[in-house]
């Protein structure tokens, strides 16, 4: 591995660029980004060449001098999962295989999805009808899943619930409203009939013994690795705190509730208490019925995501990535003048910053 560049000296070295596309990356990311293996990151350097500007991968998020120093360059933060990142444009694959968001604050439920007002009647039925059957005809045989699927093996017993559990009781920041017992007690106390519980395929062993071992108090509850597809095709409802599976459900028109923030929540009845489940579940059927999950899914993935496999929309992903700079350049501007008392009007006059390490420095990618 190349030595480690100070802040400093990156600084220096990209002085000398005149633009450049730089992409903020670490870990696995840096090395799928420099290896040319993130389709959409490629589609967008080859944008940026167009435009005049150098793709680079920066090993590490960036320090506030940096990007001020550097805000002649356009600036994105690549993650793979749900991550907030308020001081730079963030990109990050969504739900559905081959879909990205490009957002101003983060990725996953952090995204500002879930402060847009969804209207059904904005959505041409017609478009919507043709975006829906052929995103489920790609989906629901588990192929453009988020996560690969086994193999689907047919029709299950039928189910009140499917409930797809996470580790989101280790992380770090709180954004369940039920446990993940909480959550598995309510549903289990809710009905009497046949609930499937399939846990998370990333979820650490012992996390995953202790899950298993609260839905094995429950007779009726069924813990199972089956294909997500089989599961949701079965249940009467799907439960999840705020798994991508809740919104591969919607690719089934099946009711979906949440137990926890998501960006989806437009489309789901929410719980916020263990109290709430029972009166979810009883309004499930009637929910199903009424909501417009063809016209919800075009809005939220046709119209606020870009497509891989669309010229077009790599295009406007990439306008996306520009204007997002350029209101996040005034933003941050106006903080760093707010809290310096001496001129910003050069790169000399940014605050000094603190030594921070980028182990690759900044690397070109396709």
């Amino acid at each position: 591995m190349p030595s480690p560049y100070s802040e400093i000296e990156l600084i220096e070295f990209l002085k000398g660029i005149p633009k450049a596309f730089l992409v903020h990356a670490r870990g696995h990311r840096f090395e799928a980004v420099l290896g040319g293996r993130i389709p959409f990151l490629n589609h967008m350097a080859a944008r940026a060449r167009a435009a005049g500007y150098r793709p680079l991968v920066i090993y590490g998020r960036q320090a506030k001098s940096l990007v001020w120093a550097l805000r002649r360059h356009l600036h994105v933060s690549v993650e793979m999962a749900t991550f907030r990142q308020p001081n730079l444009p963030v990109c990050g694959p969504t739900y559905i295989r081959g879909f990205w968001s490009v957002d101003p604050q983060g990725a996953g439920y952090f995204t500002t999805m879930a402060e847009r007002q969804f209207d059904p009647g904005a959505v041409d039925p017609h478009d919507a009808r043709v975006f829906f059957d052929r995103i489920a005809d790609h989906t629901l045989d588990g192929s453009n899943s988020r996560r690969d699927q086994k193999e689907r093996s047919g029709a299950k017993r039928p189910a009140a619930a499917a409930v797809f559990l996470q580790d989101i009781d280790t992380w770090r920041e709180r954004m369940d409203d039920l446990t993940t017992r909480q959550m598995i007690a309510a549903v289990a106390e809710a009905t009497d009939r046949r609930i499937y519980v399939k846990p998370h395929p990333c979820t650490k062993s012992e996390v995953r013994r202790e899950q298993v071992a609260i839905a094995k108090q429950y007779d009726h509850i069924r813990v199972t690795d089956a294909n997500i597809h089989d599961l949701i095709a079965a249940a009467d409802c799907v439960v999840t705190q705020n798994s991508s599976v809740g919104f591969e459900a919607l690719l089934h028109r099946k009711p979906v509730i949440t137990c926890a923030k998501s960006d989806f929540a437009h489309a789901t009845l929410p719980v916020k208490h263990p109290n709430d489940m029972a009166p979810a579940m009883a309004r499930a059927a009637q929910w199903q019925r009424d909501f417009p999950f063809e016209a919800y899914v075009t809005w939220f993935m046709g119209q606020n995501m870009f497509e891989e496999a669309s010229e077009a929309s790599m295009d406007a992903a990439w306008s996306e990535i520009v204007r997002l700079n350029g209101t996040w350049r005034e933003r941050l501007y106006q903080r760093l003048k707010a809290s310096s008392s001496s001129s910003l009007a050069s790169t000399q006059a940014a605050p000094s910053p603190p030594i921070s390490f980028f182990q690759n420095g900044a690397r070109d990618f396709r």
